[in-house]
């Protein structure tokens, strides 16, 4: 394994992908200054990209689960929780 990095990408709450770096990893999701974003971790050489669905929903919100695995329940400091799934 060579040299890597760690990027973070927001998470809209209304969108359901967004592009990483092929071979990308999502290691931590959290909240900053009321927004929700990922950090994921790719080989440093890595140029191509691929699309990585996901969903972001409130606590008692309804969705469409097919092929999504929980990932992380993120709890904002203005109470809200939200909880993100990723594809499988």
């Amino acid at each position: 394994m060579g040299y890597r990095k760690i990027h973070k990408y927001k998470l809209e709450k209304q969108a359901e992908a967004i592009r990483i770096p092929h071979g990308g990893k999502v290691i931590h999701a959290g909240a900053q200054g009321g927004e929700v974003y990922v950090w994921v971790e790719f080989e440093a050489e890595t140029h191509h990209q691929r699309e990585l669905s996901y969903v972001v929903v409130p606590t008692g919100g309804a969705f469409n689960a097919q092929g999504m695995i929980h990932f992380k329940t993120i709890q904002m400091s203005n109470g809200l929780v939200w909880h993100l799934y990723l594809e499988e």
